[in-house]
């Protein structure tokens, strides 16, 4: 169960994701009407930015629990201590499946973070991942080049990295 103080962070680390309006709604905007529309709508609208929030390993299981995280289209959770076991956890949870954006930089993370994350059948949407300042080594971009999962990335920053 998530601690009231851990679900606190959570929810005030929360962004809407705004779609850029059309010229007819440019300048017609309800706060209601746009709260209302995020709550009934399975769509991902959130950017959850949890940076050196010294986010845990039991964190990150609660942080799965919670339930608006499947509606979180960016995920940011770099600088935190959840170690290579964070990140398999991360990367086997289906509440993930529409997740976009996720960067886990400057972790310590090896290459074992990265197979778990080449192989999840969750993460086929993802087009930007940010794993630089880890501890990446040439086993971890085997798996990446090798993912078939990973085949939509259209961004990968590997920088700081002993590959």
């Amino acid at each position: 169960m998530m601690s009231p103080l851990f679900e606190s962070l959570v929810k005030n680390s929360l962004t809407v994701l705004a779609d850029e309006p059309d010229d007819s709604t440019a300048m017609v905007w309800s706060e209601a009407e746009a709260n209302a529309e995020i709550e009934n709508s399975e769509k991902a609208v959130y950017k959850l930015d949890l940076i050196d929030k010294e986010v845990l390993m039991e964190d990150v299981e609660d942080l799965l629990t919670y339930d608006g995280i499947r509606k979180v289209k960016e995920l940011w959770l770099d600088k935190n201590e959840f170690g290579n076991e964070g990140v398999e956890a991360l990367a086997n949870s289906p509440q993930l499946k529409k997740l976009m954006v996720l960067s886990l930089a400057y972790n310590k993370l090896t290459s074992y973070s990265v197979q778990s994350l080449a192989v999840s059948p969750f993460l086929s949407h993802l087009r930007k991942l940010f794993l630089q300042g880890n501890r990446i080594g040439p086993d971890g971009l085997k798996s990446l080049t090798e993912s078939t999962v990973l085949a939509n990335l259209q961004m990968l920053y590997l920088n700081l990295n002993p590959v």
